[in-house]
């Protein structure tokens, strides 16, 4: 089934992980891209859909290509049936939800706030991942299964959920630890790199964070993404707006956007960039599971050399701590 349309720009890419969390049921005409041009329909309206995103999981294929107006079609209108079904998985006692459905849950939230929607639906899709996030790291410890969690999902969610566990196991060794805290973070984690592609996290590890090295778009995606979100100032509190602004700040001021240094940036921020710098030098790509322990007792061991002013010393000791407590296993 060859497609008529030569343009690259008529067609979006999902992960199709996410149309088989939430998409089974839908009528959609599904492509694979061939070259930088070409694309190929794989399916067409009437077609046994779920059977076909089976067949090509079973063959590998991550990521797919839809229409743009069955792209929008499926990611405004599926939104509801996210929420409700994230909801409810996270009801359950002792499971945390499916990653499968957080990563997918999170590829459409992606792509809806590209699309600066930030519509109800759209912000129950964001608390639903979050609530669904913050159970999923209670109930699992994530840190040691690296290598799982990205073959399930893309490399921004996975990085975001392992964020995430660390930035909230840090909180616990405060006094003001609590759920809303942690779910603050959460959201943040799930949010502060949405305006960004593949190519651009690329940029970011090549350019070794340095502000001087980067386009516009990612020097500026924390300011721009934090923007965005401050539209919806009743949803979104202002810690979180804070940590998706500064996340890629430094004690010394030698980060970006704004190059501020450790004292313009509060305790709750220091912990979360702590966290996420951990996660950054941690899963690289010399990564290995077979020496995860000796790598996590590298990169504490550096942080705690290195992030030694203010509010970003406590933040630092409190990830010895984790690590001490053999959390980070």
């Amino acid at each position: 089934m060859n497609d008529s349309k030569p343009a690259a720009d008529a067609y979006q890419k999902i992960r199709l992980d996410a149309l088989i969390s939430y998409g089974a049921e839908y009528q959609l005409e599904l492509y694979l891209r061939l070259s930088s041009e070409k694309f190929i329909k794989v399916s067409q309206k009437g077609d046994n859909f779920e059977s076909i995103l089976e067949k090509y999981k079973n063959r590998g294929v991550t990521e797919v290509y839809l229409t743009l107006a069955d792209y929008d079609y499926f990611t405004t209108s599926v939104r509801k049936a996210i929420a409700t079904r994230l909801t409810t998985e996270t009801a359950e006692p002792v499971k945390p939800p499916e990653v499968s459905l957080l990563a997918g849950a999170h590829d459409v939230l992606k792509s809806l706030l590209l699309r600066e929607n930030t519509e109800e639906d759209t912000l129950a899709v964001a608390q639903a991942l979050t609530l669904g996030t913050l159970k999923t790291i209670r109930l699992s410890n994530i840190l040691g299964k690296f290598a799982d969690f990205k073959k399930k999902c893309s490399r921004e969610f996975t990085y975001a959920l392992m964020t995430s566990q660390v930035a909230c196991l840090m909180i616990d060794q405060f006094n003001w630890a609590n759920d809303a805290v942690k779910e603050k973070v959460a959201l943040a984690a799930m949010l502060c790199d949405v305006e960004l592609l593949p190519e651009d996290f690329d940029l970011l590890k090549d350019s070794g964070l340095a502000k001087e090295k980067l386009t516009k778009k990612v020097a500026y995606h924390p300011i721009n993404t934090a923007q965005l979100l401050a539209k919806e100032s009743k949803f979104f509190s202002q810690e979180t707006l804070t940590i998706v602004e500064q996340h890629h700040e430094m004690p010394s001021g030698g980060g970006f956007p704004k190059g501020i240094n450790y004292q313009r940036i509060t305790q709750l921020t220091a912990v979360y960039i702590v966290a996420h710098y951990f996660v950054d030098q941690m899963f690289d790509k010399t990564y290995r599971e077979d020496a995860h322990a000796d790598r996590c007792r590298i990169v504490v061991e550096q942080i705690k050399n290195q992030f030694v002013s203010g509010v970003f010393r406590k933040a630092s000791e409190a990830l010895v701590t984790v690590f001490d407590q053999g959390k980070m296993a």
